[in-house]
């Protein structure tokens, strides 16, 4: 299954068999704010034929306790959550197609 991963979990990609679909590997808002880089990922997320698995939880927090993301966190999650529609949830990431 195709799928993208955001926004946070950029360790899965050193160890998948599938490449990323998009071309940032940490797509959060802090990486985006070069303008090419950031229209480039907004296009790939726009166009993703397949599924994007989008983290709950915040990552800096899960080795003490569960923080879930709040809308207007990270603008990459929040556009896939709008813009697609969930097809599962799970503890750790909603899925998306």
């Amino acid at each position: 299954m195709k799928a993208a991963c955001l926004p946070e979990p950029a360790q899965y990609w050193a160890s998948s068999a599938q490449s990323n679909l998009l071309t940032s590997d940490w797509p959060i808002d802090a990486e985006l704010h070069d303008p090419a880089t950031g229209t480039r990922v907004w296009r790939e997320i726009a166009q993703t034929q397949g599924h994007a698995f989008i983290q709950r939880n915040l990552a800096e927090h899960l080795a003490h306790r569960i923080e879930l993301y709040r809308d207007g966190t990270c603008a990459t999650r929040d556009t896939v959550r709008h813009a697609f529609t969930k097809i599962r949830e799970r503890k750790f990431f909603e899925i998306y197609k």
